[in-house]
C-alpha cells in the first residue's frame, strides 16, 4: 500500500461521516443540523440544532427540545413532564407517580400528584352539621360544625364502628368499648357505658344506644320519651335511635320493635311481619329491610319518607335522619326519598357501597376507590370532605 493511500484511509476513518462530526451513538449518519446528534441515533428534528437529547426542554412552547416524547423533561418517559421543568409529572423518576395514577391513600404519598394523599374510608357518619368517618387506618376524622367539640373532640386510637346525631357522636374502638363526644346536654356523651363490649352503635337527637357482643340493647342520654328504655330484653341484630324513639330488629325471627315517642305513629306502626334484617330510625318516620330485601317504611309521611323512590330492590342497607332515607340499591346505586329542602336526595353519578344521612346532608362511600363524596346542605362544612396533605396525611384540611 503505497504511503498516500495509507493516509487517505486514515483521514476519512477519522472523520466519522459525511458533515466531519463523530456520531455520538457510535454510528454514521448525517448531522443535518450539526447540533452532534443524527436521526437514527436520538434526534427528533435534525433541522433544528436547538433540538437533540438531553437539550433543556421547558414546558409551555409546545415544543419536544429533548426528543423524549414531551413537552418538557420526562425522564422517566410516562408521557408527563416533571415538574422542574413545569409540567405535572411529581416524581419524573418512577413512572408509578403522575396525574391519574392510583393513589393508595394514607401512605403519606402522592402517586396522582395532585398535591395531596387520598383519604379512603370504611365508615361514614352524618350528624346535624358534622360528620365523622373511620379512614381504612381505622382512624376517626370528623369535620363541619364545631361548636360544641364534635369536631375536634374526636378520640384517638383505631375504632370499627360509628354513628354521628344532633351534635355528638358515638364510636366503638377496636377493643370493642364505647366512647362518645360533642353535645352532652342529656348525657348522651358522658353516658356511655364503660363496662362491656359492644358490637352495634346508633346515635340519635338526645340519646344513643347500642348492641353488646351478646346482642343485648342498651341506651342512654335524653328519656323524656322513655326512649332509652327498651321494651324487649331479646337478643337484637340491629338497633337505631331516632328523634325521641328508637326501633330495634330481634335476632330469633326478625321482629321490629320500637319504643318512645310515638306521636306519628312511628312506635305501633312497626311492621307486624317478621324476617327484618335492619332498622333506621329518622326524626318521626323509620324503615327496614325485608328478608327478602326490600324495604319498608311507616310513621310520618309529610315529605313522602314513607314511599321508598324504589322498591325494586334488592337492597343491603339504609339510614334514615330527620325527614328522608338513602339506601344502596343492586348495583350499588343510592336511592334516596323524602325532603328534599336542600338537596340531600339529588345523589351524585357514581356507585358506593356505604350510605349515611344528616339532618339535610347525605355522605357516601365510592365503590371505585373508597373515597367520600357529601352533598346537601353545606353551611358549616358538613359536605367538605376533608383531604391530607402530604406533610401530615393523619390531620387533614379541607380542599
Amino acid at each position: 500500500m503505497s504511503r498516500i493511500l495509507a493516509l487517505v484511509l486514515v483521514l476519512a476513518a477519522c472523520s466519522g461521516g459525511s458533515d466531519g462530526i463523530t456520531p455520538t451513538d457510535g454510528t454514521s449518519s448525517v448531522d443535518a443540523d450539526g447540533d452532534g446528534f443524527f436521526a437514527n441515533g436520538g434526534d427528533c428534528n435534525d433541522d433544528d440544532a436547538s433540538v437533540f437529547p438531553s437539550a433543556a426542554d421547558q414546558v409551555g412552547d409546545e415544543v419536544d427540545q429533548n426528543c423524549d416524547g414531551a413537552d418538557g423533561i420526562d425522564a422517566d418517559r410516562d408521557g408527563f413532564a416533571s415538574t422542574d421543568s413545569g409540567g405535572p409529572d411529581c416524581n419524573d423518576a418512577n413512572n408509578q407517580f403522575k396525574p391519574g395514577a392510583n393513589d393508595i391513600g394514607w401512605d403519606g404519598i402522592d402517586q396522582d400528584c395532585d398535591g395531596f394523599d387520598r383519604l379512603d374510608w370504611k365508615f361514614l357518619a352524618a350528624g346535624d352539621q358534622h360528620t365523622c368517618g373511620i379512614n381504612t387506618r381505622d382512624a376517626i376524622l370528623c369535620w363541619g360544625d364545631d361548636d360544641i367539640g364534635q369536631v375536634s373532640a374526636a378520640p384517638t386510637g383505631t375504632f370499627t364502628a360509628i354513628d354521628a346525631g344532633e351534635g355528638f357522636t358515638c364510636a366503638i374502638a377496636t377493643d370493642k368499648s364505647i366512647t362518645c363526644w360533642g353535645d352532652d346536654e342529656f348525657g348522651q356523651s358522658s353516658g356511655a357505658p364503660t363496662t362491656g363490649q359492644y358490637q352495634t352503635i346508633s346515635a340519635g337527637v338526645g340519646h344513643a344506644c347500642a348492641l353488646d357482643t351478646n346482642g343485648t340493647a342498651v341506651c342512654w342520654g335524653d328519656n323524656g320519651d322513655y326512649q332509652v328504655s327498651p321494651v324487649d330484653s331479646a337478643k337484637m341484630k340491629d338497633i337505631s335511635a331516632g328523634e325521641g324513639f328508637t326501633c330495634a330488629v330481634k335476632d330469633a325471627n326478625g321482629e321490629v320493635v320500637c319504643w318512645g315517642r310515638d306521636d306519628e305513629n312511628q312506635v305501633n306502626g312497626s311492621p307486624v311481619q317478621t324476617g327484618y334484617l335492619s332498622v333506621a330510625a329518622g326524626k318521626d318516620h323509620a324503615c327496614g329491610i325485608t328478608g327478602i330485601l326490600g324495604v319498608y317504611c311507616w310513621g310520618s309521611n309529610l315529605y313522602g319518607q314513607i314511599a321508598p323512590a324504589s322498591d325494586v330492590g334488592p337492597y343491603g342497607e339504609l339510614d334514615s335522619a330527620q325527614d328522608f332515607t338513602c339506601a344502596i340499591e343492586s348495583g350499588n346505586f343510592v336511592r334516596c326519598w323524602g325532603k328534599n329542602n336542600d338537596g340531600q336526595l339529588t345523589v351524585p353519578p357514581g356507585t358506593f357501597v356505604k350510605v349515611t344521612t344528616g339532618w339535610s346532608h347525605t355522605c357516601a362511600i365510592q365503590a371505585v376507590d373508597a373515597t367520600a363524596v357529601c352533598w346537601g346542605e353545606s353551611a358549616s362544612g358538613q359536605t367538605v370532605v376533608p383531604t391530607a396533605p402530604i406533610s401530615d396525611t393523619t390531620g387533614g384540611t379541607t380542599n
